[in-house]
């Protein structure tokens, strides 16, 4: 390809990146407090930051856009979306090797979740904006709108060739026996089972069973669990007016191979796990309970 051939395909690299960006603040302003959720699910700020990191993003998208838009501020345009690009393929990166089953954020909505796909679409965006860079600052022309679309198309669909099922295997949990490891040692023996429930302030179905976990306390010892910042989490408990026992522990998730929250773990007298599973719905609660304690998840005594 000559060097004009390049410089067409750079600059239409960046008039596809106007329209990408644009696409993605204005779905994530639309609902700036559930893609404040979404960065929380990839546990990699504290809680504290998550709410300010969400409009940062989206000013920063919309910015990018404008610099993108015009010749003389391409260059710096690219440069921005390249950083915003390589923060989002980390984050994505990260989830994946940690095996969490979040959303990824990218253009709002739950059901575009973390996958190889995400990662492989946000790595052709960033190709793109590194061919932003190269575009200097290139007047735009009709010839560049035949090839925007194109290359937009390519970094978007591109991905979907892969496997549907590409991502990393969820991890399977503890199993009955296993030692449930808390804040970096094994749960200790006690006088009575208890159920520890892993949730978190970002996780929209901890909400829906936080009832459920109350009900249970009146038949299990019931200890709430969870990995985000303490002082965000008790915030969020006592919004929703739950008073049961909270143990912070940031490695909950990671040693004991448990997927994503919610999560139950019920452990017997003896410290060892008596069943374990997800609790995504109230009624999953009960079940776990009743599985661990056959006694209709009745307490038995001691």
């Amino acid at each position: 390809m000559s060097s004009d051939g390049v410089a067409i395909v750079c600059a239409a690299a960046s008039l596809g990146l106007v329209a990408v960006l644009l696409a993605a603040a204005l779905t994530k302003v639309r609902d700036v407090r559930a893609f404040a959720r979404d960065i929380a699910g990839y546990r990699l700020l504290p809680g504290r930051l998550t709410t300010a990191a969400a409009p940062a993003v989206i000013a920063a998208e919309v910015v990018a856009v404008v610099l993108l838009a015009v010749p003389g501020t391409r260059r710096w345009g690219g440069v921005l979306a390249a950083l915003l690009f390589t923060a989002f393929l980390t984050a994505i990166g990260s989830a994946l090797v940690r095996r969490l089953d979040v959303p990824c954020g990218c253009f709002g909505g739950a059901a575009d979740r973390v996958s190889v796909r995400t990662l492989a679409r946000t790595g052709l965006l960033l190709v793109l904006a590194v061919m932003a860079v190269l575009a200097g600052d290139v007047p735009f022309e009709p010839v560049h709108l035949l090839p925007a679309p194109l290359l937009v198309a390519a970094a978007l669909l591109a991905p979907a060739l892969l496997p549907a099922k590409s991502a990393v295997a969820v991890p399977p949990g503890p199993r009955a026996g296993d030692r449930f490891v808390l804040s970096g040692r094994p749960a200790e023996p006690g006088s009575e089972p208890v159920l520890y429930a892993l949730i978190s302030p970002a996780c929209r179905l901890c909400t829906s069973i936080l009832p459920a976990l109350i009900e249970a306390a009146l038949t299990v010892n019931v200890v709430l669990v969870t990995a985000a910042d303490a002082e965000e989490s008790r915030r969020y408990l006592a919004g929703h007016g739950v008073r049961l026992p909270l143990v912070v522990a940031p490695d909950v998730f990671e040693a004991n191979d448990i997927p994503w929250p919610p999560y139950g773990v019920v452990v017997g007298r003896d410290g060892r796990v008596l069943a374990a599973g997800g609790v995504p719905a109230p009624a999953d609660v009960a079940a776990l309970v009743t599985r661990a304690l056959p006694e209709r998840g009745a307490v038995p005594s001691s």
